[in-house]
């Protein structure tokens, strides 16, 4: 069962997929963030595709009534199952930071940058407060994330149950 700051920060990740805001994530929200991030992101990226194929894994794996639509609800309870499972862990959770540290990376440098971690929060919609001093947290006072590292953000941000890690802040302050 998810911790109440699992739940938390869960319920963020679902705020900024369901980047129409009508509650519920579909094929239209990865639509605007893959368009988003073509806007706002330099690169040579097919992001319209990227964002589509995240779309048809989380639908496909966490739309239970099978209606084309993820509640907050089955997100939840996806999200409950995929944590609480190892392979589930490793399976999608590992694919699905492989994925975002491929989007994040614009220059394609191996690094993500500060720039580039506040065009992540731009185009999900997550860019109300500065991002600097939460991306020194998550770069440990590095100048850029490197692959290794966003691996354990992402992991920080999934499973850390106590405030004390980067990771949680991943979407901004908790």
């Amino acid at each position: 069962m998810l911790e109440e700051l699992q739940k938390k920060k869960i319920g963020m990740l679902f705020q900024a997929m369901d980047a129409d805001k009508n509650g519920v994530i579909d094929e239209n929200d990865f639509k605007r963030l893959g368009e988003n991030f073509s806007s706002i992101q330099k690169s040579e990226m097919d992001f319209n595709a990227m964002f589509m194929d995240v779309h048809q894994t989380i639908t496909t794996l966490a739309d239970t009534n099978k209606d084309q639509k993820v509640s907050v609800d089955e997100f939840y309870t996806f999200w409950d199952k995929t944590l609480g499972s190892n392979e589930g862990y490793g399976k999608f959770v590992t694919g699905f930071a492989q994925s975002f540290f491929k989007i994040l990376d614009s220059n394609n440098d191996s690094m993500i940058t500060k720039d580039e971690y506040g065009t992540f929060l731009k185009a999900f919609g997550a860019d109300n407060f500065d991002p600097t001093t939460t991306f020194e947290g998550l770069a440990e006072g590095s100048e850029y994330i490197t692959s290794d590292r966003w691996m354990t953000v992402i992991e920080e941000f999934f499973t850390e149950t106590e405030l004390g890690k980067p990771g949680n802040l991943l979407f901004g302050p908790m």
